[in-house]
C-alpha cells in the first residue's frame, strides 16, 4: 500500500494556477507510473466553463 501525504503537510508539492491550488498526495514516481492523487482545491465560479458553454469567436 502507497503512503499518501496529507493536503496541509508542507513538504509536499503544492502548485497555484489560475486561482486553484493542486496538491500532490500520492505521485506517479510512488505508484510506478499506475496513478496519482492530486486534492483540488477550486473556489466557487472557478475552473472551466460548464459543458456546452458557448464561446464566440472574432474573426
Amino acid at each position: 500500500m502507497t503512503d499518501h501525504s496529507h493536503p496541509d503537510d508542507p513538504v509536499v508539492p503544492h502548485i497555484s494556477q489560475a486561482g486553484n491550488v493542486y496538491t500532490i498526495l500520492i505521485s506517479g514516481a510512488q505508484t510506478e507510473g499506475r496513478y496519482c492523487l492530486i486534492d483540488m482545491l477550486v473556489p466557487d465560479g472557478g475552473g472551466p466553463p460548464p459543458q456546452g458553454a458557448r464561446v464566440k469567436c472574432r474573426d
